[in-house]
């Protein structure tokens, strides 16, 4: 069987679907572990209804991208209009990261160790970088799965 697919796009294909894959598992064992915490109910707190919902909710969307990585990997055209979506939306989460305050990092009191300092301007900076890095990288693969390269691979 002669496959004349361009091997760049299989490669990049391939590297996203089970990009997108692995982040929905670590999600899907992450929520769900919240989950068992939360009916278990961890020493000094309370089970608390609504953050089993929402762990539950969290660990049905993250089944629904495995499952959209999956069809993603088998070459399906809606998976790839859905991981467009779900890219898009990543971006719009990325700019909302620098544009939404996160809490302020208190300045160090005369009693922090010397290092203190240059610790919080670090993590400062990495607040900032951080996402710009990452709505970069999301925008490149959007850009490439519009293209007509990666487009033809899909049935």
């Amino acid at each position: 069987m002669n496959d004349t697919r361009p091997a760049k796009a299989n490669r990049f294909i391939r590297i996203v679907g089970c990009a997108y894959a692995a982040a929905a598992a670590m999600g899907v064992f992450v929520c769900g572990t919240q989950s068992a915490v939360i009916v278990r109910g961890a020493p000094g707190v309370a089970p608390d209804a609504s953050a089993l919902a929402a762990a539950l909710c969290l660990v049905a969307g993250f089944l629904g991208l495995l499952v959209v990585s999956i069809a993603f990997l088998r070459r399906r055209r809606w998976a790839r209009l859905t991981v467009m979506v779900v890219t898009g939306l990543g971006i719009v989460a990325a700019i909302g990261a620098l544009l939404i305050p996160s809490a302020a990092v208190e300045p160090s009191s005369a009693e922090a160790p010397p290092g203190y300092a240059g610790l919080l301007r670090m993590v400062s900076t990495a607040n900032v970088l951080a996402p710009l890095v990452v709505c970069a990288a999301l925008a490149w693969i959007l850009w490439r799965l519009r293209s007509s390269e990666i487009s033809d691979q899909f049935r």
